[in-house]
C-alpha cells in the first residue's frame, strides 16, 4: 500500500519534481508562519494625536464674520472666521487647520417653519492658518423667505466632534448671528 503524500508535498512535487524534499522545509516553513498571526516589526511608530477645535495653546475656534447684517434675496453672503487644532507626535504640536468647517442655516430654529441648509466650505477657502471665508451661494438665499435667519458655523479636527465656533461682532448671540433677508 503506498504512502499518502501531504498537501505540501504535492505543492513541493509541483515546484521542483526531480526533488521535491529540497523545497519541502520552506513549504512547511511559510505554512506554519501563515497560521500565526504575523505582524512585522515597524522601523519607526508614528503616533499622532489631534485636540479637538479650539482646545490648546494657540488654537482659535472663532466665527467673527458676516459681511452685513441685512442681505437682498438671492445675495451671496460671505461668511469668514478662523479654526485651528493642534496635532501632536510625542512633545512636537503643530498648528493645523481645520478639516471640515460647515455653515448651519436656520438650523437651530425652533420657533419658524424655514427649512435648514448648510454649506460647507471647500479646501481651497481655508488657509494653512485656521482663516476660512466661504460663502452661502446665492442658489440658497433665494430660497431663503423675507426675515431674521440665523446662522452658525461648525468645525472639525480628525477624530474629533464638530464644535460649534465662537460668534463674536454684532449680531451674535449663543454663538449664532442673525442676519435678515429683504425682498428683491
Amino acid at each position: 500500500m503506498p504512502i499518502i503524500r501531504t498537501a505540501q508535498e504535492d505543492k513541493a512535487l509541483k515546484i521542483k519534481p526531480r526533488n521535491y524534499s529540497s523545497v519541502l522545509s520552506l513549504i512547511n516553513f511559510l505554512t506554519k508562519r501563515k497560521m500565526v498571526d504575523y505582524t512585522p516589526k515597524a522601523v519607526v511608530r508614528l503616533d499622532y494625536t489631534a485636540s479637538s477645535i479650539g482646545t490648546g495653546a494657540g488654537t482659535s475656534k472663532i466665527f467673527n464674520a458676516l459681511a452685513s447684517a441685512s442681505y437682498v434675496k438671492g445675495e451671496a453672503i460671505t461668511i469668514s472666521g478662523t479654526a485651528t487644532y493642534l496635532l501632536s507626535q510625542g512633545a512636537n504640536a503643530t498648528l493645523t487647520p481645520a478639516i471640515k468647517i460647515v455653515a448651519q442655516i436656520d438650523v437651530s430654529r425652533t420657533t419658524s417653519t424655514y427649512p435648514a441648509y448648510q454649506v460647507e466650505a471647500t479646501a481651497t477657502q481655508v488657509q494653512s492658518n485656521g482663516v476660512f471665508s466661504f460663502t452661502i451661494p446665492a442658489e440658497i438665499t433665494s430660497k431663503l423667505a423675507v426675515g431674521s435667519h440665523s446662522v452658525y458655523v461648525n468645525a472639525a479636527s480628525p477624530d474629533n466632534a464638530m464644535v460649534v465656533l465662537t460668534a463674536t461682532g454684532g449680531n451674535a448671540a449663543n454663538n449664532i448671528r442673525t442676519f435678515a433677508i429683504t425682498a428683491q
